[in-house]
């Protein structure tokens, strides 16, 4: 939006210093923290990254929640990859979304497990999107049911065994 960019474009330590407590106190609503927390994602400093990581698990904040498994996505934070996971279960599906892009841009195949258990108990337009990040970590395509998915992980990781539920 305009505002961000002006924001962004003034972005210095001193504003940074300005910036930072409005988005932890209580008092300032969660679309304006979301707005500032854009602002500031791409400081170089520890506590945006803490910020960043706080907000991906605390589901109190589902705008912000959703922002930042999005950042730890787009950053391909390893270190985020228990969180993003824990998304899964959210009862929001805008955050489980969130979660299912994360985790494919991740990059790791320790998704793939996890992604196939959700995606069985997922109904709707979720399916799509479990696909499409199980097939940017797998390069294959089993469609949208989780069974099929389950069956070929199962057949990938033990070819020379009789076929189990994960």
């Amino acid at each position: 939006s305009g505002v961000e960019d002006v924001l962004k474009a003034a972005l210095n330590d001193d504003t940074f210093a300005l910036i930072l407590p409005k988005i932890k106190t209580d008092k300032t609503k969660e679309r304006q923290r979301l707005v500032l927390l854009k602002v500031i994602t791409n400081h170089p400093s520890d506590e945006v990254d803490a910020l960043i990581k706080e907000y991906a698990g605390n589901s109190k904040f589902p705008l912000l929640q959703m922002f930042a498994i999005s950042v730890l996505g787009d950053k391909k934070d390893a270190g985020a990859f228990d969180t993003i996971i824990s998304a899964l279960d959210s009862t929001l599906w805008e955050v489980r979304l969130s979660a299912i892009e994360a985790l494919g841009k991740l990059g790791t195949d320790k998704a793939i497990q996890p992604l196939i258990s959700a995606m069985k108990k997922e109904n709707g337009r979720l399916r799509a999107d479990f696909q499409k990040a199980l097939k940017q970590l797998t390069g294959e395509d089993h469609g949208l049911n989780g069974d099929e998915w389950e069956q070929w992980f199962i057949n990938k990781n033990n070819p020379n065994k009789p076929a189990q539920q994960i």
